[in-house]
């Protein structure tokens, strides 16, 4: 049995898709690639796969990832080749890597996510009311919303799972790129959250 990380890119109509429609994609296009993806054990036989953090309807995504079983080892170019030919429209393949069995699913691992927020000319803010902003806010030694779940409502600190923020071009593009780069090989390789937290303090 091996276990396969696989990240994509999801942009274009599949990010109108929701999370449950997403996973639907992603097992027929594993089907379709021919790889020799495993199945649970009863009556009603799945693909098995575990997926990350969902991304929200209508938000693009350059790296989605995904833990894909299958029954026996294959070339790993040869997997590549098979994903990349058999995406369907708005599912981009990246990279994919094999993993240890043992390795957390993606849900169990907290991972560093980057938003990146765009304004058209005439709507954005000016850059020296913002940089205020973004001070205040990352001042605030906490954030409390109301999180509701059914008809149950509890209080949530928000603050603390915002590492930092900043205005995107007071950096060059190389430089972002190098950072995101960075966050998703960490995450790929399914490091620590320690590592993780280090690196997005280092480069974001």
């Amino acid at each position: 049995m091996i276990k396969m990380r696989m990240q994509y890119s999801k942009d274009e109509e599949a990010c109108l898709l929701s999370h449950h429609e997403v996973q639907t994609a992603l097992v027929r296009w594993l089907r379709r690639s021919g790889l020799p993806v495993a199945y649970s054990e009863g009556f009603n036989q799945r693909v098995r796969i575990e997926t990350g953090i969902p991304t929200g309807v209508g938000m693009e995504s350059r790296a989605e990832y995904v833990d894909v079983m299958l029954e026996r080892w294959t070339p790993p170019p040869e997997r590549a080749q098979a994903i990349r030919t058999t995406a369907p429209p708005g599912l981009t393949f990246q990279a994919a890597v094999d993993i240890p069995l043992a390795t957390p699913s993606l849900m169990a691992q907290p991972l560093i996510l980057r938003y990146d927020f765009a304004w058209s000319s005439q709507d954005a803010p000016f850059p020296d009311a913002l940089e205020r902003s973004i001070a205040a806010f990352l001042a605030c030694p906490e954030l409390m919303v109301e999180r509701k779940s059914g008809k149950a409502r509890a209080p949530k600190d928000i603050r603390r799972y915002v590492l930092t923020a900043q205005i995107a071009n007071l950096r060059t593009h190389a430089e972002t790129e190098a950072a995101l780069q960075q966050i998703q090989k960490a995450a790929r390789e399914g490091g620590n959250q320690d590592t993780k937290t280090r690196i997005a303090n280092a480069v974001l």
